[in-house]
């Protein structure tokens, strides 16, 4: 009998570890240059080891997981310029995680005063039908006076020089959740500066500290300032800033080169978001703000929160999906809207903008699948707003019916469109066929594939380095909500 129960739990034991799960993960860069003045972007990705599957081996478990980059310039996105494929291998005695993060780190040269699209694709080997999971990002590479400001978790004496990850004689460990802290007792950076000594011929110091988004005046208390030096070619500053007092929302940290007369040579600022649980879970000012400004039922606002999983960060999915007391659920609410607040907009302004796109996808896009919201064509409107012009062929020869839809510039990027179609002339869910929109699922043949009756590649020259799964948003989803 014992025996038969063991075997019973081994079973299941090995139902939850194969189990297909969510990947999760992070995807972050920093932009540096060498001591020869060659630029280059650092990569980090960190993977949430609960969301990955482990095969039982001799030593323990063992998880591979493949990871894509490609790199193109950003003017012709389907020309790859660097690709790179590698297997991050993780193996661990056994599947305690606790609060531990795989990571993994690549270094790329890119020439200078070139705008390029960054593309990484990551796959559990270790499921057989598993989903890929994608970001797709546009970077600016210049030669500047300051690199990007690299969020870390460590900074500790490098004990191995050959150590590819190291950087000037220091092992760093990143802090990957794309400038996010989660309930940080102190946000640590490292910045490194160049050719200061042909910019500048007088001592000078730093200074650096902590402003509120949309806010010109300093949070006093962060403020920091080194002693004075002269100027050299080279030089590296790391920081420690207590921010565990600090509110939930977006700040910037300021880092600035002043003379000892205390005149302002040179400022970066980097943007990143403060997320305390303990702000919003036990505020009862937040909760009053809750019934002064919204009122919703529980049953309501249940609802309400689904809907933010489209314009979410994954760390507030993941607390969405974490939420289980009606007045955890109005604490989060007030604060995924206060930072999304600019200048002095109403604290519901932006709520009510998106609740009328919801309606609107919800009257307009649902299928016989899915809320309408949670179609291609509801996400597009809520990530992007009402394109300027829609152009909509129910019948056009032997094609599927399909809709155009274009935004005259969206960022940085003009002259986007969307096309969508309906396949299968029933559901109306009307998937995805091609954008130009960087990040988005790029289909060059999408006009063959409007011929019904004939396959069509879906422009997938290369799948792997090509274009990110159109199914890539519902994969991230709650099982729920699919």
């Amino acid at each position: 009998m014992q025996k038969i129960f063991l075997l019973i739990v081994l079973h299941f034991f090995s139902l939850f570890l194969y189990a297909k799960k969510e990947l999760q993960f992070f995807v972050d860069y920093c932009r540096f240059q060498s001591t020869d003045g060659k630029t280059y972007i650092e990569i980090y990705v960190s993977l949430d080891p609960n969301s990955l599957s482990f095969k039982k081996n001799a030593n323990g478990f063992v998880n591979q997981t493949q990871i894509l980059v490609a790199i193109s310039l950003s003017n012709d996105p389907d020309k790859i310029i660097l690709a790179d494929k590698f297997i991050l291998t993780t193996e661990i005695e056994d599947t305690t995680f606790g609060n531990s993060i795989i990571w993994d780190q690549k270094r790329y040269n890119l020439n200078p005063n070139q705008s390029y699209r960054v593309e990484v694709i990551l796959k559990d080997l270790n499921q057989d039908s598993a989903s890929t999971y994608g970001i797709a990002r546009e970077v600016e590479i210049k030669k500047e006076l300051f690199s990007d400001v690299l969020f870390v978790e460590k900074i500790q004496k490098s004990l191995d020089p050959n150590d590819k990850k190291s950087r000037y004689g220091y092992q760093i460990i990143p802090l990957i959740t794309n400038s996010t802290f989660f309930d940080s007792d102190s946000l640590k950076f490292w910045v490194e500066i160049y050719q200061k000594d042909s910019l500048f011929s007088v001592p000078y110091y730093y200074e650096y500290y902590i402003l509120p988004a949309n806010q010109e005046e300093k949070i006093k208390e962060t403020l920091k300032v080194t002693k004075p030096q002269s100027a050299k070619s080279f030089d590296v500053l790391t920081g420690k800033i207590a921010i565990k007092t600090l509110p939930s929302q977006t700040y910037w940290l300021v880092i600035e080169i002043k003379t000892n007369d205390g005149k302002s040579l040179a400022i970066k600022r980097q943007k990143f978001f403060v997320f305390n649980s303990e702000d919003y879970l036990s505020s009862t000012e937040q909760t009053n703000l809750y019934e002064v400004f919204y009122g919703y039922k529980e049953n309501e606002l249940d609802e309400f929160l689904k809907t933010l999983v489209v314009i979410a960060t994954p760390t507030e999915i993941s607390f969405i999906q974490s939420l289980k007391t009606f007045e955890e659920k109005k604490n989060f609410f007030v604060n995924f809207w206060a930072k999304r607040v600019e200048g002095t907009q109403s604290p519901t302004k932006p709520w009510k903008d998106y609740l009328s796109r919801v309606q609107y996808a919800n009257s307009k896009f649902s299928s016989n699948i899915r809320k309408g919201y949670l179609t291609d064509r509801g996400r597009t409107l809520l990530l992007y707003g009402p394109p300027n012009d829609i152009q909509s062929f129910t019948q056009d020869g032997d094609k599927y019916p399909y809709e155009i839809w274009f935004y005259n510039k969206l960022g940085r990027q003009q002259g986007v469109i969307f096309v969508f179609f309906d396949p299968d002339l029933i559901s109306n869910e009307y998937p995805l066929l091609h954008s130009n929109k960087i990040g988005e699922f790029n289909n060059k043949s999408w006009r063959n594939d409007l011929l019904r009756g004939k396959a069509g590649t879906l422009g997938a020259d290369d799948p792997e380095f090509n274009r990110i799964e159109r199914t890539k948003f519902r994969d991230t989803l709650p099982l729920d909500m699919r």
